[in-house]
């Protein structure tokens, strides 16, 4: 599928609900047909939140996209 803004909000809010029960979330892309600017934006804006409860880590063709270095 694709990751919008829709997406980001999405992954966010699972992250929040569900992330203090894992030390590291593994985020596959491989299946992101697109990317886009906003969604990614408002992904990168939370992920100083989202780091504190769960080491975040993106794998697959999409990642370089999506991780925040």
């Amino acid at each position: 599928g694709d990751f919008d803004g829709t997406s980001a909000y999405e992954l966010i809010n699972t992250i929040k609900d569900n992330g203090t029960n894992f030390y590291q979330i593994f985020i596959d892309t491989n299946n992101l047909r697109t990317v886009y600017a906003f969604g990614r934006n408002v992904l990168q804006k939370n992920f100083g939140d989202l780091n504190k409860l769960s080491n975040l880590i993106f794998i697959g063709e999409n990642e370089r996209y999506l991780a925040h270095y």
